[in-house]
C-alpha cells in the first residue's frame, strides 16, 4: 500500500555545501544519535542544525551506537529515522519489537525490524531482486532519492523495482535503470542539484550528517515540522523573562517561548546562545512535553540595493544589489512596506529606490520592504559639529540646511561612515523627507581622506 504523506515540494540539495560524499567503512553501532551533540551545544559540523532539530522530534530515540555525521548511514538507519519522522507514533522506540517484515534477512526482534515493515508497508522500501533489505549496507545517493520519492510523491518514480545498487558512474546523464524515473523526476522538480562538476553520484553512499538534513528538508514536504513559528520582538534578558525566553510575534499576538536548560539554539546554521538572537529573526522551535523548547531555529536572510522595475500585479520587483547583479523577488502578499519611513505599499515603489529587503527562508519572497526614495542630490558646503545638520548646494533648490536623523545611513565611497567624516566639496545622492530630514546619504569624497 501506498498513502501520499504531503502535497507541497521541497528542494532537496546534492552539493559539495550540502552533501560532500566519499565512501567509507559501516559504523556497526550509533549513539542515540545526536542528544550527545543537542548538551554539548553542537560539533561544529555544517549537519548540527538537522541533527539537532530531528533529536528533538524524537527521531533518534530508540538508535544504539555512537553518532558521527562522516560515518556512512546504513539503509535501517536512513529508514529507521525516516519513518519515526514522517509517521511518528506508528512504532515503538525500540525499532524491533514483533514486528514481521516482508524481508527474509530482517528477523523479528532485529533492531530495524518496525521501520522496516512500516515503510514496506505503504511502498517506501521494495527490496533487492532476490527479495532481501540488507538492512547494514550503506544507502546509497540512487537509494535515497528513491525512497524520498516514494515516500513524499507516491507514483512520480514510476513502476520500476530496485535492481542492483551501487551502478558505476552513474550521474545526472546515467543514472541506474531502477532509479532513473525517480532521479528524472526528482531533478525535474528541483529537488536535486549536482556537485559543481555537475554529477550526482549517485552510487556514492550517504554520510549520516547528510542522511540528517535529507530527511529534515523531507519534513518541509512532510509538514508539522515545528510547533511554534514567528519573528523574534526580544530575546535573552532583553525578553523580560529571564535569559532563556524569546517574546516571538505569531500575527497580532506576542507570547513567551522559554528554552529548554541545555537546548541548542541555531541562527542562520551557527549554534548560538539565546540573546544572540535578533529582532526580526524567523523563529522556528519544537516543544517538548512541558510545552519547553527543545530546539530553536532562527533564520535571517537580508539584502540591499536599488529598484530596477516594479510589477505591482505580480507582487514582484527587480533591484541591483549590492555587487551590481540584477536579482528578481516575489513581495509577500501581507509583506510590511515602508517608504520613507511610512507605512506604505507595493504601488510606491518605483525605479531607481533605494532598497532595504528582508526575505522569508522558506519561500526566498520579500517580507519586509524598507524603500527611501533617492531625491536629493548636489555637493557638502559644511557640516555641523555635532553632525546633526549639513548644510549643503542641493540641485535645482539651491543652498539648504538639512537636519540629519539621527539613524540616518551613510555611505562614503561605498563604506558605512559617520556625518562627520564628511567635508566640503563632497559628492552626495540621498534620501531626505518632506520636512527636509536627510534619511539616507549615498556620498563620493572629493578628496583622498
Amino acid at each position: 500500500m501506498a498513502i501520499r504523506v504531503g502535497g507541497r515540494l521541497a528542494v532537496i540539495l546534492f552539493g559539495t555545501a550540502v552533501l560532500a560524499i566519499a565512501c567509507g567503512g559501516m559504523a556497526a553501532a550509533r549513539a542515540r544519535a545526536g542528544n550527545d551533540l543537542l548538551a554539548a551545544g553542537g560539533r561544529g559540523h555544517w549537519s548540527d542544525v538537522y541533527c539537532a532539530g530531528l533529536t528533538a522530534r524524537g527521531a533518534y530515540v530508540g538508535m544504539p551506537g555512537e553518532y558521527d555525521p562522516q560515518l556512512p548511514m546504513s539503509r535501517a538507519e536512513f529508514v529507521y529515522v525516516l519513518v519515526k519522522s514522517l509517521l511518528p507514533g506508528e512504532f515503538g522506540d525500540a525499532g524491533g519489537g514483533a514486528w514481521l517484515t516482508a524481508f527474509p534477512d530482517v528477523a523479528p526482534g532485529r533492531w530495524g525490524a518496525a521501520a522496516a515493515a512500516v515503510a514496506f508497508e505503504h511502498g517506501w522500501v521494495k527490496g533487492y531482486g532476490d527479495g532481501t533489505f540488507r538492512s547494514d549496507s550503506a544507502v546509497s545517493r540512487a537509494e535515497a532519492v528513491v525512497i524520498l520519492v516514494r515516500a513524499l510523491a507516491p507514483g512520480l518514480e514510476g513502476d520500476g523495482a530496485y535492481g542492483e545498487p551501487h551502478s558505476p558512474g552513474a550521474d545526472a546523464r546515467g543514472a541506474p535503470d531502477w532509479a532513473r524515473d525517480a532521479v528524472e523526476k526528482a531533478l525535474r522538480l528541483k529537488w536535486l542539484t549536482g556537485d559543481p562538476d555537475g554529477a550526482l553520484r549517485l552510487s556514492d553512499a550517504v554520510r549520516f550528517g547528510e542522511g540528517c538534513a535529507l530527511v529534515w528538508r523531507a519534513l518541509d514536504v512532510h509538514g508539522g515540522k515545528y510547533d511554534v513559528a514567528g519573528t523574534v520582538s526580544a530575546a535573552g534578558d532583553a525578553a523580560g523573562d529571564g535569559e532563556r525566553a524569546i517574546r516571538v510575534k505569531r500575527g497580532s499576538d506576542v507570547d513567551t517561548l522559554r528554552v529548554v536548560e541545555g537546548a541548542v539554539v541555531f541562527r542562520n546554521g551557527a549554534a548560538c546562545r539565546v540573546r544572540d538572537l535578533a529582532p526580526l529573526d524567523e523563529v522556528y522551535a519544537i516543544l517538548d512535553e512541558d510545552g519547553l523548547a527543545a530546539f530553536v531555529e532562527a533564520r535571517f536572510v537580508d539584502d540591499v540595493g536599488f529598484v530596477d522595475d516594479v510589477d505591482v500585479e505580480l507582487g514582484a520587483l527587480r533591484y541591483v544589489d549590492r555587487q551590481g547583479i540584477l536579482r528578481e523577488t516575489r513581495v509577500m502578499s501581507d509583506a510590511d512596506i515602508f517608504v520613507q519611513r511610512n507605512k506604505s505599499s507595493l504601488e510606491s515603489v518605483s525605479r531607481g529606490d533605494r532598497l532595504y529587503a528582508v526575505f522569508d527562508s522558506r519561500s526566498g519572497a520579500a517580507r519586509i520592504l524598507d524603500v527611501l526614495k533617492m531625491n536629493a542630490g548636489g555637493r557638502i558646503v559644511s557640516v555641523s559639529g555635532d553632525g546633526s545638520r549639513i548644510n549643503a548646494r542641493v540641485v535645482g533648490v539651491g543652498t539648504e540646511t538639512l537636519r540629519v536623523a539621527p539613524d540616518a545611513i551613510v555611505y562614503l565611497n561605498d563604506v558605512v561612515a559617520g556625518v562627520g567624516d564628511l567635508r566640503e566639496g563632497d559628492v552626495f545622492q540621498g534620501s531626505v523627507s518632506a520636512d527636509g530630514t536627510v534619511l539616507f546619504l549615498q556620498v563620493l569624497g572629493s578628496n583622498v581622506r
